[in-house]
C-alpha cells in the first residue's frame, strides 16, 4: 500500500522546490511558523464527535491534529484523517481560520509490477493513489455540509511510487481546476532517491492549461523541462491527461464531430444503468444517447468503445437520411443533411439498414455470433480499431517519457 510517510519523506529529499499538496503543514522544517498545538491518535470511529462535518464512507477509525502560527495565536488549522480497514488514509478533512472546507480523498490500487525494456530493470510499482481535493463555498454553514450543498472538486492527482533494489521515485499527475471549463495540468517525474547515495537525475516535467468549450478541448501556454525534446500535439492531446469518467464524458463528443453530429443533441452519460451487463457502453437512437456502463472497461480503451458508439450514430444518420427515419433523432437527420446523394455512400446507408432490420434480440439463442457479424457491428468494430490505432501513436510517446506510472490501458 501507498504510505503517505514514504511519500512525505521521499518529497523531503528532492532538493527541487515544487508544490506537493499531501505535505501536512505540520511536517515541514522546525523554521517553520506552524506548530502543533494537539493531537489524537488513531481512534475507533465511535468516539469522533457526532457533529462533526465529515465521515469518511468505509472508515473505521480516525486521527486529527490542530495546526496554529507562532506569529499569530487567532489561527487555527484542523486537520482530521480518516482510515479504512486496512489501516490506510482514505480522506482527510481540513478546517481553519479564514478558509474553505476542503476533503483530501484518497483511493487505492492493487500494486502493479511493469518492465522497462530500455533498462531491462524489473520496476515494482508500489501503488497509484488518486487522490481527489474537494473545497466548499467559504463562509457556509459548518454543520449544514453533511445535510445539503455539493462540493466542488479543486484538484485532482496521481501519485506513482516505484522502487527497484536500488532506490525509489516518485511520479504526480495533477489536475487543478480554475474555473468552469478551465484546468491546469502537470506531470512531474522526480529523480531516483538511490540508497546510500546522492540523488541522481533531474526534475522532468509538463505543464499546460486546459480549456473546454461546448464539449471541445484545447492547450495553451505549455510548458516542458529541457530533459524532454519534443511532444507530440495530436488531436487527442488534451483528453489524454482526463480520468476515466472525464475521457468516457468527452471522448464521443470529438468522435461525433468528425461525423457532423456535434450539433444533433446528442448526450453522452459516463455511468447508466441502463447498459446490459454484456457490453461496456451503447449507442441509443430513440434517446439521442450515449450511454457507457458503470463496469469500468479493462480490455477494451476508453477510445476505442467511445469510436465505435459515435460510429453507431452516424449509422443512424444515414438510415435517416435514406428514409426519413424511424425516430425523431433519425428524421431529424434527414431534414438537417438532406437525403443521400453520393451513390457509394447510398449503397453503404442501405447495408446499414439492412443490418439493423436483421439486428439480434438479447434473447436470440444465437445471439453472440449474430451480433458481431452483423454489418453494422463490424463497421463500429474498425472505426474503434482505428481510432485507437491513431490515438495509440502519442499515448506511446507519453508512457516513454514517462514510463513510471501504470502501464494501462487508458493511462495518457
Amino acid at each position: 500500500m501507498l504510505k503517505v510517510s514514504i511519500i512525505n519523506k521521499y518529497v523531503s529529499a528532492v532538493k527541487n522546490k515544487v508544490h506537493c499538496s499531501f505535505n501536512n503543514l505540520f511536517e515541514r522544517s522546525p523554521k517553520s511558523d506552524y506548530v502543533l498545538l494537539s493531537k489524537i491518535e488513531k481512534q475507533p470511529l465511535s468516539k469522533l464527535d457526532y457533529d462533526s462535518w465529515a465521515i469518511a464512507v468505509g472508515s473505521v477509525s480516525f486521527s486529527s491534529v490542530r495546526v496554529g502560527k507562532k506569529t499569530d495565536p487567532s489561527f487555527i488549522r484542523d486537520i482530521t484523517t480518516f482510515y479504512d480497514m486496512h489501516n490506510r488514509p482514505i480522506q482527510k478533512c481540513f478546517w481553519g481560520t479564514n478558509t474553505n472546507y476542503k476533503q483530501r480523498i484518497y483511493e487505492y490500487n492493487d500494486a502493479i509490477t511493469s518492465t522497462l525494456e530500455k533498462t531491462n530493470t524489473k520496476n515494482i510499482i508500489i501503488n497509484s493513489c488518486p487522490i481527489h481535493q474537494h473545497k466548499y463555498p467559504f463562509g457556509t454553514n459548518l454543520k449544514l455540509l453533511s445535510l445539503c450543498g455539493r462540493w466542488n472538486k479543486e484538484s485532482e492527482q496521481m501519485l506513482c511510487v516505484t522502487q527497484n533494489n536500488s532506490g525509489k521515485k516518485l511520479s504526480i499527475l495533477k489536475l487543478i481546476n480554475k474555473g468552469k471549463d478551465n484546468k491546469s495540468v502537470l506531470v512531474t517525474e522526480y529523480p531516483w532517491i538511490k540508497k546510500n547515495s546522492e540523488n541522481k537525475g533531474i526534475l522532468k516535467f509538463i505543464s499546460f492549461n486546459l480549456k473546454q468549450n461546448n464539449h471541445s478541448l484545447s492547450v495553451d501556454n505549455l510548458k516542458k523541462s529541457d530533459n524532454i525534446e519534443e511532444i507530440r500535439m495530436d488531436q487527442y492531446f488534451p483528453y489524454r491527461f482526463l480520468n476515466l469518467n472525464e475521457k468516457k464524458q468527452e471522448l464521443p463528443y470529438l468522435f461525433l464531430r468528425r461525423y457532423g453530429l456535434g450539433n444533433m443533441c446528442i448526450t453522452v452519460d459516463a455511468n447508466s444503468h441502463k447498459v446490459s451487463n454484456d457490453a461496456y457502453a451503447h449507442f441509443s437512437s430513440n434517446d439521442r444517447a450515449i450511454r457507457w456502463s458503470t463496469i469500468q472497461p479493462k480490455k477494451k480503451s476508453i477510445v476505442n468503445i467511445a469510436a465505435h458508439e459515435a460510429e453507431h450514430a452516424y449509422q443512424h444518420k444515414q438510415i435517416g437520411r435514406l428514409t426519413k427515419g424511424s425516430d425523431n433523432y433519425e428524421n431529424d437527420c434527414w431534414h438537417k443533411f438532406g437525403p443521400i446523394k453520393d451513390e457509394l455512400e447510398r449503397r453503404e446507408a442501405i447495408k446499414y439498414l439492412k443490418a439493423s432490420k436483421i439486428y439480434p434480440l438479447k434473447s436470440d439463442p444465437n445471439y453472440i455470433r449474430k451480433h458481431d457479424s452483423n454489418y453494422l457491428e463490424i463497421k463500429s468494430t474498425l472505426a474503434g480499431i482505428k481510432a485507437e490505432k491513431e490515438y495509440s501513436i502519442g499515448q506511446k510517446q507519453l508512457k516513454d517519457l514517462f514510463p513510471y506510472f501504470p502501464n494501462d490501458i487508458n493511462m495518457f
